[in-house]
């Protein structure tokens, strides 16, 4: 695809956003950098979103484009869409409830310009609101000088910088075939293709700075917040690109606190899928008495359909065997007369 030169194209994802929208328009109009061009996909919001989205392109001093769709819930596949209207040579990804920083793509672009083999440019620190307080984000320098080598291992152990905000070039998202779709991630997934991928190709490099970019809104509805969510994604990302190495120690507190946290119909299909996973469970003695516990709840509440994927089976009459989906085995001690009395009802 040939891009246009120079031209900046500001990806953005709206849900139920109505009253931060303007803000976040106006932050992209009232940038340093003004040739620029606005996609906005509106993921089937339900308050009056799409109606300021297209009230804002009348007065757009730029491009301006709305996707309107049916609900996806899909953030990978709603950037994907915009990234096929994108006609930019650089690109930047931003959700709705959040803003642009004053100064965000000058300083960045101008550096790309100058390095042509730079993948992509981001800042050290990111700024938040959190439950309507405006923080700044200190500055760290653990990107100072960092290799590609080193931050690859930095994004495998704990996650390395949002991509909202910053500036990558285009060519770099194509190559990497923009998000997955099958994943329910953003920032993670395509940082991570984009950080391998240069790990591979060392012409490439990056460049960190230390204004930040954007402002991220944290409140109830992000979805970073759900630790379903959270945990399913990152177990779906570190098993495909991180699939020779075990899950680092920040995904395993995911794990457990969800597992911990969860009723049975919430974790088992998860583990199902991430057979990893399952495996952390069934290796520890104490985290396998909890999921015992929670299989023998969830199999006394159970109606008629529990045979659909859970099955009892009686081995002797101490010993019991719950059969999950016919995949997992699970053996339990029990009672005799326990035992004796279900078999004769």
């Amino acid at each position: 695809m040939e891009y246009i030169k120079g031209l900046l194209s500001v990806c953005c994802t709206c849900y139920n956003h109505e009253k931060y929208i303007k803000e976040c328009i106006e932050s992209i109009w009232n940038n340093d950098y003004k040739d620029i061009e606005i996609i906005v996909i509106d993921d089937g919001s339900k308050d009056r979103s799409v109606k300021v989205l297209k009230e804002l392109r009348l007065k757009s001093p730029c491009r301006f484009e709305i996707i309107e769709q049916e609900n996806t819930h899909n953030i990978g596949l709603n950037f994907n869409r915009t990234i096929d209207k994108a006609r930019g040579e650089f690109i930047t990804f931003m959700s709705l409830d959040d803003y642009y920083c004053k100064n965000a793509f000058l300083e960045k672009i101008n550096y790309m310009n100058e390095n042509k083999n730079n993948a992509f440019c981001v800042s050290k620190t990111v700024n938040k609101i959190v439950n309507g307080k405006y923080t700044e984000g200190a500055l760290s320098d653990r990107f100072d000088n960092i290799t590609t080598d080193k931050l690859c291992e930095m994004e495998y152990k704990n996650g390395t910088f949002a991509i909202q905000g910053n500036i990558f070039r285009r060519e770099i998202i194509d190559k990497v075939n923009g998000f997955d779709e099958d994943i329910y991630g953003d920032d993670i997934v395509v940082r991570t293709k984009v950080l391998q991928y240069i790990q591979r190709n060392k012409e490439w490099n990056f460049k960190f700075f230390d204004n930040p970019s954007f402002v991220y809104r944290l409140h109830n509805s992000n979805y970073s917040s759900n630790l379903k969510s959270m945990t399913n994604i990152y177990l779906d990302c570190y098993d495909r690109y991180w699939a020779d190495k075990p899950y680092p120690a920040f995904v395993i507190d995911f794990l457990l606190i969800f597992f911990l946290k969860s009723k049975f119909d919430d974790f088992y299909p998860i583990f199902l899928k991430h057979p990893k996973a399952l495996q952390m469970i069934y290796s520890n003695k104490k985290l396998m008495k909890q999921f015992k516990n929670k299989l023998n709840d969830k199999y006394n509440i159970l109606s008629g359909i529990r045979d659909l994927f859970l099955r009892k089976e009686y081995l002797s009459l101490n010993r019991i065997r719950y059969v999950v989906l016919n995949l997992l085995k699970l053996n339990f001690k029990t009672d005799i007369k326990k035992v004796i009395y279900e078999k004769r009802i």
